[in-house]
């Protein structure tokens, strides 16, 4: 690369520093990301917000607002809780952490141990390891193997009485391959291998049945009955963390807020205990 060159002055490269706002001022060079500026990167940052509350104490670790039980990015680096494998940021990774997404109720008593958004009984990843549950020797991370744990998947129902004792309500175990590309349906973007991605499709899973039909009951055609499928329209967003008013989770091209039945589970919303189909009863 040819360096200009103004009289004797040699114009070197600039590495240009990094920035991230301060909540409480200006920016931080140099760090990567930190949060409160506080001149220690996110990473390493025992107080992510610096409102002198350890992330391990703290009931919204990045101090956006948002609870962390309620927060699809707890510790705020940018990573979403099912991908973070340090979900509250308090340098504990979460394998060895006993709040892992730090709302304060311990993985063991927690119905959403890796605050995904999904309910520990419809993850197919419960303990947010990147493994899914059928792969996993440890489904719940508790440190105990499955075949000796009386509650693998830590849904609060012991594995002698569950019907889906290894999680995710059937794990996403179907093969079905609507559109024969080699690609389960469960895994497929593109189910039925037309035109339209999923996310943009009337008819996921090409069955002759709009997505909005009171007769379909598999909008993704994964192998899941709507009313037990943590992602119901298969476009990748788990229904908890796609129940805002403009989303729309069950991928009839009618959003939330207008969708008298948005988990499309074939229950109206008004008699649903669980109306945005995460696993977990309305309050």
């Amino acid at each position: 690369m040819k360096v200009p060159v103004l009289g004797s002055l040699v114009l070197a490269a600039i590495v240009p520093l990094s920035y991230s706002e301060d909540v409480g001022g200006g920016p931080t060079p140099g760090l990567g990301t930190d949060t409160d500026g506080g001149g220690v990167a996110d990473h390493a940052d025992e107080d992510l917000d610096n409102d002198g509350v350890d992330n391990g104490s703290d009931s919204d670790v990045d101090g956006d607002g948002t609870p962390n039980s309620v927060d699809s990015d707890v510790d705020g680096d940018g990573l979403p809780n099912e991908l973070d494998s340090d979900i509250d940021g308090d340098g504990v990774p979460n394998a060895e952490d006993s709040d892992m997404d730090g709302d304060g109720t311990s993985n063991q008593d927690d119905l959403d141990m890796d605050g995904d958004g999904d309910a520990n009984d419809v993850d197919i990843d419960v303990d947010g390891d990147g493994i899914k549950n059928d792969q996993d020797d440890d489904i719940d991370g508790d440190g105990t193997d499955n075949d000796s744990d009386a509650d693998a998947d830590a849904d609060g129902v012991p594995d002698g009485e569950d019907q889906y004792p290894n999680g995710g309500r059937g794990n996403w175990d179907s093969e079905d391959d609507v559109d024969s590309d080699g690609i389960a349906n469960w895994a497929d973007d593109n189910v039925d291998g037309d035109r339209f991605p999923n996310e943009q499709d009337g008819d996921i899973d090409g069955d002759g049945l709009g997505n909005g039909s009171p007769l379909e009951d598999d909008v993704d055609g994964d192998g899941l009955k709507d009313i037990d499928d943590p992602d119901v329209d298969g476009d990748g967003i788990p229904n908890g963390l796609e129940s805002g008013p403009d989303d729309d989770i069950d991928g009839d091209g009618v959003v939330n807020s207008q969708d008298s039945d948005m988990d499309g589970d074939g229950i109206d919303n008004a008699q649903d205990v669980d109306k945005n189909g995460d696993g977990l009863q309305e309050e």
